[in-house]
């Protein structure tokens, strides 16, 4: 059996989730990964917990404890600073960091729901701060149910920005991005998202069929295996040689610094001195051009796709008739050979028949002939038999006959001698 391959992984809980839960959750994963007949894997998983406290949602258990990363609550407002910021991630990032510096021998992080934005923004932060030798040994990232946005955008609202708007980066990594078909939570189009921080070189998409959460069937599993096998196999990528400070980027949130959206002047607007209000509505101006233009967008994408869609579905349709027309042919010609064969088959039996009715009158004309031979023969025996009786009677007579002139011609004989010899 083959030796089984290093695998150690940081694992990254979702929202209002702990490291108890998270740990059960992927309990099905780890014991499937270390399997020697199906992953194979020396597989060591450790796990950081968040430490933010954070309430249920309305749905939920509201004495359910549950920690996050990254919350709206913890966007928090600066009346002097109109900036965004990631208030919560400082705490977050300090947290995690003390597990890496334990534990730098990491070769994949894993993370789940917002854990997954929170592991994808940590990344990007360790390179910009250039602290890759955290990361060392990382080789890739699995990122399921990822969220890629809302991302904060300044201190008074929070909107749906993509990382693209906020920065032109790539971070390069192997990176396995999962989705649920059926997510009622994370929209696939926001994991899709998170997907744009990273290089698409050895990028992998997978949308298995159930809802929110990391599937553990036979098939997903299967892609999971193969993607560490894949990721552990390349010797060539270094997270460090190929991930350097994002010098030229507009990305930035060091602890105390800010998220900026492209598009607005800050400088300008510390110059005039302009009051929170009129920041507020020139962001919003901002932010809305920025949406109209992302809307547009989505509308082309959309009506393009409903036409491709249709046309698509006018070609399956023409097909499918064309298919169902030929499939139909194929019957109608199978129905009319089956009976043709039949006929001949039925045409063939009779043929059969009356050759074997041929062959028993044969045999009984022989049989026939054969007992007129036998009895011909057996009447030839009987007169042979009953001439042989006449001549073996005519024989007996005349046998008899003979022993009578002999005995009496022996009496006479006798009878003279004795007068003979009385008269002397």
């Amino acid at each position: 059996m083959a030796e089984k391959q290093k695998l150690k992984i940081l694992a990254i809980h979702g929202y209002m989730q702990t490291v108890e839960v998270f740990k059960d959750r992927l309990s099905a994963f780890e014991k499937y990964l270390k399997s020697p007949k199906k992953g194979n894997f020396n597989v060591e998983i450790v796990y950081a917990q968040a430490p933010h406290k954070v309430q249920p949602f309305e749905n939920q258990d509201q004495n359910q404890e549950g920690f996050g990363w990254l919350t709206i609550k913890n966007w928090e407002k600066d009346s002097q600073n109109p900036e965004a910021e990631f208030v919560g991630f400082k705490e977050s990032f300090d947290s995690v960091k003390k597990v890496l510096e334990q534990n730098q021998d990491i070769d994949v992080i894993l993370g789940f729901s917002q854990g997954a934005q929170f592991a994808a923004l940590m990344v990007a932060h360790i390179i910009e701060s250039e602290q890759q030798n955290l990361l060392k040994n990382l080789k890739g990232i699995f990122l399921a149910s990822g969220v890629g946005s809302p991302m904060a955008g300044n201190l008074y609202f929070v909107k749906k920005y993509s990382y693209s708007q906020i920065s032109d980066v790539k971070i390069k990594l192997h990176q396995f991005h999962c989705m649920g078909k059926q997510d009622e939570i994370i929209a696939n189009w926001r994991s899709e998202k998170l997907m744009e921080m990273f290089d698409s070189k050895n990028q992998t998409k997978y949308v298995h069929e159930g809802k929110h959460f990391i599937p553990t069937k036979k098939a997903d599993m299967e892609k999971f295996r193969d993607f560490f096998r894949n990721t552990l196999k390349d010797q060539q990528s270094s997270f460090v040689q190929d991930n350097q400070k994002f010098s030229d980027s507009e990305f930035d949130f060091e602890y105390d610094e800010n998220l900026y959206i492209k598009g607005y002047n800050y400088e300008q607007q510390q110059n005039n001195q302009e009051t929170d209000e009129e920041v507020f509505i020139k962001q919003e101006k901002v932010i809305e051009q920025l949406e109209m233009e992302e809307k547009k967008n989505e509308l082309e994408i959309i009506e393009k796709t409903e036409k491709e869609s249709d046309k698509q579905e006018q070609n399956e349709q023409i097909t499918s008739k064309k298919e169902g027309q030929l499939e139909e042919q194929k019957i109608q010609q199978s129905d009319c050979q089956q009976q043709n064969g039949k006929q001949e088959e039925k045409q063939q039996y009779q043929k059969e028949q009356e050759q074997q009715q041929k062959e028993q009158e044969q045999l009984q004309k022989e049989q026939q002939d054969l007992q007129i031979q036998q009895d011909q023969v057996q009447q030839k025996q009987q007169e042979q038999l009953e001439e042989q009786e006449n001549f073996d009677f005519s024989k007996l007579n005349l046998l008899q006959k003979s022993k009578y002139i002999t005995g009496s011609i022996v009496l006479g004989a006798i009878g003279g001698l004795l007068c003979w010899k009385l008269k002397k």
